[in-house]
């Protein structure tokens, strides 16, 4: 759990700086709530399935892998769907 103010929502909100690095095949996904959660559904388990499917489709190829996951977890849902998937080659 987090903190921090939400990400580009207040004028002047700071955040701690962290660095990190993505190995040739890795994928960093950042994902809105709206992929995830659900009035019928724990968070928790949009999340298991978001990852479950971003395994699926990244691993068959990256080709269209973030429409193909707004499509599969959060097709009908009336909310904020916005999806970012940074691959680094092998």
């Amino acid at each position: 759990s987090s903190h921090c103010p939400l990400l580009g929502v207040y004028d002047g909100a700071e955040f701690d700086a962290v660095k990190g690095s993505l190995a040739p095949g890795d994928v960093l996904m950042l994902f809105t709530d709206g992929l995830v959660e659900a009035s019928d559904r724990d968070i928790s388990e949009g999340i298991d399935r978001l990852t479950g499917e971003a395994d699926h489709y990244v691993s068959t190829g990256f080709e269209g892998a973030a429409w193909h996951l707004i499509e599969a977890c959060a097709k009908d849902v009336n909310d904020d769907r916005a999806l970012l998937l940074l691959s680094r080659r092998p």
